[in-house]
């Protein structure tokens, strides 16, 4: 088992235990990213639990960067590329 699945495992075994506490059982709505999301946004959890289901959430709350490059040979000029632009335009 992987850390990162280990650390969604530990944050959702201990809000499941803070929410039975206050009689609420089963009633969550929502994927697994609105999930974590109420855990950590809730200041009744601890900061441990609130880190972890955090921690889980990045992933999927913002994409990653990428590399990327842009080749090209020849000269490019103004010209060149409004002609492009004409022959090609933009799909909607």
């Amino acid at each position: 088992m992987s850390l990162r699945t280990k650390l969604i495992r530990q944050a959702s075994e201990k809000a499941e235990l803070l929410l039975q506490g206050q009689g609420v059982i089963g009633t969550f709505e929502g994927n697994a990213l609105a999930y974590l999301m109420s855990i950590y946004r809730n200041p009744m959890f601890d900061t441990e639990t609130r880190k972890d289901a955090a921690k889980a959430a990045i992933p999927f709350e913002s994409s990653r960067l990428m590399a990327s490059t842009v080749a090209h040979s020849g000269t490019l000029t103004l010209e060149s590329l409004v002609t492009e632009a004409i022959k090609n335009p933009p799909s909607e």
